[in-house]
């Protein structure tokens, strides 16, 4: 008799045992599923194409150049860029969703630099915010912006080593003096055509004109 109610006793053992690993089995796979699920969000992300938009200038004889971001497969454009609203005045910032391309000073094509994820969106502009803008100064000017928001989102991680030192190498070329440049336009208004009609996007001030003084004369 005791020999029978020890193996009873081993069967259910077992049986709980095989219950414990059928739990565990299930664990694992909705650990499983719910990786696969991140893996999938994480693709369908968009990416963005980076550009370095540059313009020739309005005054004196430097490049005025912006950081354009494209989200792929669509028109949706961000511009980020420091002006000047008068000739030897202070910087500020300036964005605007609208393809550089569309104002009649931007060289084309446009200076491809490289992808982003688009996870990185909220990162990219929370961190490039944070980027100081010296006000009226001599040493420093709207192509040093660029080349502040390249490093940064290299720092960050938002683009790889590879990516940062080719899109500099498509920047350095316009790095600096025009020395072919000089005067450009005559009113100091550079008017986009509106692609977004009017539109706010990603929660930012929609500006249909651009008014840029470089600065450095």
């Amino acid at each position: 008799m005791p020999s029978h109610a020890s193996k009873s006793h081993d069967g259910k053992s077992k049986k709980q045992g095989t219950s414990s690993k059928s739990h565990d089995g299930n664990s694992k796979k909705r650990g499983t599923s719910s990786k696969s699920s991140k893996k999938s969000n994480e693709s369908e992300e968009p990416y963005y194409s980076l550009h370095c938009a540059i313009y020739t200038p309005y005054f004196g004889n430097y490049y005025h150049w912006a950081l354009a971001l494209n989200k792929d497969g669509t028109d949706n454009w961000h511009i980020f860029q420091v002006v000047q609203d008068t000739e030897g005045g202070p910087f500020s910032t300036r964005y605007l969703p609208t393809n550089p391309t569309r104002s009649a000073r931007c060289l084309t094509p446009l200076t491809y630099l490289g992808k982003m994820h688009g996870g990185w969106w909220n990162t990219f502009n929370e961190t490039i915010g944070l980027i100081q803008v010296p006000g009226e100064t001599d040493s420093w000017n709207c192509q040093d912006y660029v080349i502040d928001i390249w490093d940064t989102m290299l720092s960050h991680g938002m683009i790889d080593n590879d990516t940062w030192r080719t899109g500099k190498e498509k920047m350095m070329p316009y790095f600096g003096q025009d020395l072919g440049g000089g005067e450009y336009g005559d009113d100091g208004e550079d008017n986009y055509e509106d692609d977004n009609n009017g539109q706010v996007e990603e929660g930012r001030q929609h500006l249909s004109e651009e008014f840029v003084v470089d600065s450095d004369n």
